[in-house]
C-alpha cells in the first residue's frame, strides 16, 4: 500500500491520495451426515483473486465551511471458485470426488465519487451534508453461469446536523445507501447432494 499527503496548490489546502494491491484467498469446507435417503459428503470452497483500489481525496474552504471532494476506484479481479465435492458411498469402501468451476474467471469495478460539506451554523450547532454516486460494473466468464456481464449506478447522501448543549452532544441524521452484489453473490453456486 502507498500514501500520499500534502497540499499542492493554493486552491486545495489539504490533499490525499492512497494506492492499495493484494491478494485474495478463502478456503471453506462443510461436512454432512449421512441420512437415509441421501449419502454423506462433504464440500469444499477455494476462492481467490486479486485485488486493487485506487483514494484520492482534496479538501478547501468554500462557503464558509469545508469541502471535501473525492473519488474512489476499487476492483476485484482474475476471481475463480472451484468446488470439489467428495462423496461417501454407502456400502461401497472409498470415496468418489468430482470437481467443478463454480467461478471461472470473474472481475468487479466500482467507480465512485463523493463529496462532503460542513459548516458551523452558530456556536453550538453543525451542519454536515454529503453526496457520493457510484458505478458498479460485474463481468463473469465460464463457470456454472456462464458468460454474463451487469452494471449498475446509484446514488446516496447523508446530512447530518450535531449540536451541543453544555456537556450534552445532539445529533439528527438522515442517510440514504446502497449495497451492489459481490461476485459470489451474482455468481457463486452451492453444490448439493442428489438422492441415492
Amino acid at each position: 500500500m502507498l500514501s500520499w499527503i500534502g497540499a499542492p496548490s493554493a486552491t486545495w489546502d489539504a490533499v490525499e491520495a492512497s494506492a492499495f494491491a493484494g491478494a485474495y484467498r478463502v478456503v471453506l469446507e462443510r461436512d454432512r451426515a449421512r441420512h437415509p435417503r441421501r449419502t454423506g459428503g462433504s464440500d469444499s470452497s477455494d476462492t481467490d483473486a486479486n485485488d486493487a483500489q485506487l483514494r484520492a481525496v482534496a479538501g478547501r474552504g468554500w462557503a464558509g465551511g469545508r469541502l471535501q471532494v473525492g473519488v474512489d476506484v476499487h476492483s476485484r479481479f482474475d476471481l475463480s471458485s472451484e468446488s470439489p465435492h467428495r462423496l461417501r458411498r454407502r456400502r461401497v469402501d472409498g470415496h468418489a470426488s468430482t470437481s467443478a468451476a463454480a467461478i471461472e474467471e470473474a472481475r468487479q469495478l466500482f467507480v465512485g465519487l463523493f463529496a462532503t460539506w460542513s459548516r458551523a451554523l452558530a456556536p453550538r450547532w453543525t451542519l454536515a451534508v454529503g453526496a457520493r454516486g457510484d458505478s458498479v460494473e460485474s463481468r463473469n466468464r465460464g463457470g456454472f453461469f456462464g458468460d454474463s456481464s451487469t452494471s449498475d449506478a446509484a446514488l446516496s447522501a447523508t446530512c447530518r446536523s450535531p449540536g451541543r448543549r453544555r456537556r450534552l452532544e445532539r445529533h439528527r441524521p438522515g442517510a440514504r445507501g446502497y449495497r451492489s452484489p459481490t461476485l459470489s453473490d451474482r455468481y457463486f453456486r452451492v453444490r448439493r447432494d442428489a438422492a441415492s
